[in-house]
C-alpha cells in the first residue's frame, strides 16, 4: 500500500500518532545525510514487522511511503502503536 506521511525530525523519541486520514511520524534524528530517512524506514519497519520503502518526498517533510500489506492491516497496526 502507499500512505503519505508528515515527518518531524530532531524530536524526543520515535513515535507514530494517526489522525483521521493523517499520518504523522515523530524522528529523534535530525534531517542531516539522510539519517531522518532511514530511522523512518528502520522504525516503521520494526514496528509493523514490514518492508518500508520512501517513494517521493526523500528531501521532503511529506513522504509517500511504499509498505508491503494491506491498507486496513497497516492502518490499524499504526493506530495501535
Amino acid at each position: 500500500m502507499q500512505l503519505w506521511v508528515k515527518v518531524v525530525p530532531k524530536s524526543k523519541a520515535f513515535s507514530v500518532n494517526v489522525s483521521g486520514s493523517e499520518v504523522t511520524v515523530r524522528l529523534t534524528e535530525e534531517p542531516d545525510r539522510n539519517k531522518a530517512n532511514i530511522e523512518l524506514v528502520k522504525g516503521l519497519g520494526r514496528m509493523l514487522g514490514k518492508d518500508v520503502q520512501i517513494l517521493r518526498g526523500a528531501t521532503s517533510r511529506k513522504k509517500l511511503l511504499l509498505i508491503d500489506g494491506e491498507e486496513k492491516e497497516v492502518l490499524d497496526a499504526l493506530s495501535a502503536k
